[in-house]
């Protein structure tokens, strides 16, 4: 068993059976469940008792419950409820999404149509301005924290997860539960204010959402590089590439390649200001 917490078929909370794993990290599970109460699929996510007793993760698992609390939009994933287990360790309970990551719908089509991705935009777009209008930063926009939920062929339903490292903004634009020394992201989707500690914007965000979106349409991402210091001067270089064509030869729409090369400026001034522009 390890430091995982349950095995298929066992409960968590008295409730919810656990059929599978959707996903695990280096802190967490993610458990596919069923509500035996009410006969609801769920998505219950759980610390791993390597983790529990880091402070950090916990805090993030807090707050993360929440943020979903706050908020409701189509395209974020829901809380269905947040209780601890008899060792204290905090307890997610979220809407099941049927479906997969941005990442692994990548690794399996290796890009995405252009109809697709605007679609995927679109709707990502809206559920950034509903969290930026509540001064909520996500900080760790990835095609990992995408969940793609296929309606018909090309076509998503997506749904913003993990929302662990969100950032709180004050009124006057300064951010709010910074942790001095810490640096907070995925490297190779982090705006260059980032890695820098400086103060984090609605602007960081759609930075991450234009890199994801030249991934999708490209098939792959522009910074090669693994080393961390590597990625990191490699999102300040002020040269960004323009896409012409997706990774299977399709002609990318110069207003859609315009819109994902400006989004990805690492002079935050360069980007667009806000989710609805």
């Amino acid at each position: 068993m390890g430091d995982q917490r349950f095995q298929t078929g066992e409960l968590i909370l008295d409730r919810y059976r656990v059929q599978g794993v959707l996903g695990a990290g280096g802190v967490g599970v993610v458990y596919d469940t069923m509500d035996d109460r009410i006969g609801r699929a769920a998505a219950v996510k759980v610390l791993r008792r390597s983790a529990q007793d880091h402070r950090t993760a916990a805090r993030r698992t807090v707050r993360e419950a929440r943020t979903l609390a706050s908020l409701s939009h189509p395209h974020l994933v829901t809380l269905l409820d947040f209780e601890y287990l008899d060792d204290g360790c905090p307890v997610l309970v979220m809407e099941r999404v049927h479906g997969e990551s941005a990442a692994a719908v990548l690794q399996r089509e290796g890009c995405l149509p252009v109809a697709a991705v605007v679609d995927i935009l679109r709707q990502s777009l809206g559920a950034l301005a509903e969290l930026h209008a509540a001064g909520i930063i996500h900080r760790d926009l990835k095609p990992g924290n995408i969940l793609l939920e296929q309606v018909e062929p090309d076509r998503f339903n997506v749904k913003l997860i993990d929302f662990g490292i969100v950032q709180l903004v004050a009124d006057d634009g300064a951010t709010a539960l910074t942790l001095s020394g810490e640096v907070f992201g995925s490297p190779r989707y982090m705006a260059p204010e980032q890695w820098t500690q400086k103060p984090v914007e609605p602007r960081t965000d759609l930075y991450a959402l234009g890199l994801i979106a030249h991934v999708l349409l490209a098939g792959d991402h522009f910074i090669q590089v693994r080393n961390p210091v590597q990625i990191f001067e490699a999102h300040l270089q002020p040269s960004r590439p323009h896409l012409t064509v997706t990774g299977a030869g399709e002609p990318v729409p110069p207003m859609l390649a315009n819109l994902v090369h400006r989004a990805i400026q690492p002079n935050a001034e360069q980007r667009f200001q806000t989710a609805a522009d």
